[in-house]
């Protein structure tokens, strides 16, 4: 160990310079990193229970969907102008990019008896029909209808839904599943701004999974650099070094860059949990860089001269923080 670390001190810009070099080589790879939201991520592709759930829906149909929920501030489906906007809403749906199929109260399949005549039409053909007649008879049916309750209106009444079904080619879902996001996200702004008695909420396995990668890309904006700066501010109150506090930066800037970089260049991708890496990198990379620097300032408050100081230490710590870095790693 001691020669090891006589060998590092010998020769530690050239360390330096290969590591900045290394850095760039593998940062590059970033760049190739892209960010899956498919919640089949989570599995195995030989999971049992997804592929049959897979094999479910090449049989009758998949169940990737947007879903519109429409809450009138009144606590009241039932009237004019909450139904002319679900009966508008469910219209305008079918314009949302990759959208096969819209399902609402609106344009529920009603079949009713006239004479010797079945009658088979939309619950609402047209909005400008809805007198109170035709709003009773919606409300009656759609509250009685099994296959309308607690799935396209509430059983209350307070609230209705517009359920987009949603067919993505599959060539790139990283770029489609934001294409059917921000498509349905304009709808809903239309239709804010004309109902503002209305509230329109968006749900549904679509964007659920835009979530995971608007959620991390939000962390990685916001939180991870502040904490990026609260960690360096406290390593600087807690050892006293400026030197050290630009050297630990260093260290998890190059960590991060690194890693991230090498994952870029292997072909991987990033999900909602491991987009948190760098957060674990950074609290790794800087228990280390305090580990060896407060046994060196140790050291050197004791009397030892600057090099022996951080011989001493790179021989007290290499083998805890190899030990933990390995254990970290074989448990991630």
């Amino acid at each position: 160990m001691n020669n090891f670390s006589n060998k590092i001190i010998n020769a530690r810009w050239l360390i330096i310079v290969a590591t900045f070099i290394i850095m760039g080589a593998t940062g590059y790879g970033a760049q190739f990193m892209t960010f899956k939201s498919d919640y089949k991520t989570f599995f195995e592709e030989d999971n049992l229970q997804l592929n049959d759930f897979l094999d479910l829906q090449k049989i009758y149909s998949k169940s990737d969907n947007v879903a519109i929920i429409v809450a009138p501030k009144d606590g009241n489906v039932f009237d004019k102008e909450t139904l002319t906007a679900i009966w508008e809403l469910t219209n305008e749906s079918w314009m949302v990019t990759y959208s096969s199929r819209v399902d609402s109260i609106s344009n529920f399949q009603y079949s009713y008896a006239e004479g010797d005549d079945l009658m088979i039409e939309d619950l609402i053909l047209e909005a400008d029909d809805l007198d109170d007649e035709a709003i009773a008879r919606t409300k009656r049916v759609a509250l009685a209808e099994p296959l309308l309750q607690k799935k396209l209106i509430a059983l209350n009444g307070d609230s209705a839904v517009v359920n987009i079904t949603i067919r993505l080619p599959g060539v790139d879902k990283t770029k489609e599943v934001p294409i059917v996001a921000e498509s349905a996200r304009t709808l809903v702004k239309e239709f804010e701004a004309k109902y503002p008695n209305i509230d329109f909420m968006l749900s549904g396995m679509v964007m659920m999974n835009v979530s995971f990668r608007e959620a991390s890309k939000a962390d990685s904006s916001i939180l991870i650099p502040i904490m990026f700066v609260v960690v360096v501010f406290a390593v600087l109150g807690l050892l006293r070094s400026a030197s050290g506090t630009v050297a630990t930066t260093v260290v998890i800037l190059a960590s991060i860059i690194t890693t991230m970089g090498i994952w870029g260049w292997a072909g991987g991708y990033l999900t909602g949990p491991s987009a948190g890496s760098p957060v674990m990198i950074l609290t790794l990379a800087v228990a280390d860089c305090v580990h060896l620097l407060s046994t060196l300032n140790y050291n050197m408050r004791h009397g030892m001269e600057k090099r022996a100081a951080m011989l001493d230490s790179i021989r007290v710590n290499f083998q805890p923080i190899f030990l933990t870095s390995l254990t970290t790693a074989i448990g991630f």
